[in-house]
């Protein structure tokens, strides 16, 4: 696969082995239209958490038991899961977000992705327009 492809190149010129995630053009405006925090105003509060794999069970119940442990920790910051994308709303700051942390560094398969916050995944949109 194309991503595939792009995480061997990558891993081979860097020595990193990150998560590729690649989507057709449609595919991204589908995300940004159904962005579930359209009200709020701070681009780098809301991000899109690009599935590797398609959903599956243990992925709601994976994303439903971080939510959970988040909110043990008095938490405010929210996720919902639309297709192959989490979108995950952290008002007080990603860095410092607990949820964050169980969503993208959880090691987790069904919840292995790429994260990208709004103002890049707008932007990587328009460009695609251009």
């Amino acid at each position: 696969s194309l991503a595939a492809g792009r995480e061997r190149a990558i891993s081979d010129s860097l020595g990193v082995s990150p998560s590729v995630v690649v989507l057709a053009r449609d595919e991204l405006a589908h995300v940004v239209r159904d962005n579930p925090y359209p009200d709020e105003p701070n681009p780098r509060a809301v991000h899109a958490v690009f599935l590797t794999e398609p959903p599956t069970p243990a992925t709601a119940d994976a994303l439903a038991n971080a939510l959970k442990r988040a909110g043990d920790t008095g938490s405010s910051d929210t996720a919902q899961l639309s297709g192959r994308t989490i979108y995950l709303h952290t008002p007080d700051g990603f860095g410092r977000s607990k949820l964050a942390e169980l969503i993208v560094q959880s090691g987790r398969p069904e919840l292995n992705g790429t994260a990208r916050n709004w103002a890049t995944v707008t932007k990587l949109l328009a460009m695609l327009d251009a």
